[in-house]
């Protein structure tokens, strides 16, 4: 048709005509950037549970190399149960333990809140004395709380999951 005629069109192998295509990033960009803006806050990124990569994240603390083993040890479980649990129907939970050791808590709590996860577990060794972990929640990202609580360890899987599958509120105005 009319059309074919008017298209442009490259030379290919053989002297075969195929016509160019291309892509934009202009869409991809601009949904990105509208995320950004709709989920952040001055704290930095706050991704709702459902498109999050990373939904918890672990951040080990310790002093000596004997606290160290007994951290990771409580941590070993804990993954593996977090990693089993579904949520949003038949979706597991994605976790990360941020094992750096050339920084300290303090910066992996900032810099895992500046990335958007929506929940950061802190296993210290009093938590592990205690069988709890301290469950700091992002979300709602609009109120500002950042609530922390200590969570005991049998019932961590479940709580987080409830914790993920929650809706998100804007705060009153």
């Amino acid at each position: 048709g009319i059309v074919d005629k008017q298209a442009p069109s490259l030379g290919h192998r053989g002297n075969e005509r195929r016509h160019p295509f291309g892509t934009s990033w202009g869409f991809s960009w601009r949904t990105i950037g509208a995320v950004i803006m709709v989920h952040g806050d001055e704290r930095g990124l706050v991704l709702p549970p459902r498109i999050a990569p990373i939904h918890v994240v672990v951040v080990p603390i310790w002093r000596t190399v004997e606290e160290r083993a007994a951290v990771e040890a409580a941590i070993a479980p804990v993954e593996a149960a977090l990693r089993a649990q579904a949520v949003f129907g038949d979706q597991r939970i994605s976790v990360r333990v941020d094992r750096r050791d050339d920084v300290t808590p303090g910066y992996k709590f900032n810099d895992w809140e500046l990335r958007g996860v929506p929940i950061r577990l802190e296993v210290g060794p009093r938590d592990v004395a205690a069988r709890a972990i301290v469950v700091a929640e992002r979300l709602p990202a609009m109120d500002g709380t950042g609530a922390k609580e200590s969570v005991s360890v049998d019932h961590l899987p479940a709580d987080v999951a409830a914790r993920l599958g929650k809706p998100i509120t804007s705060p009153a105005a």
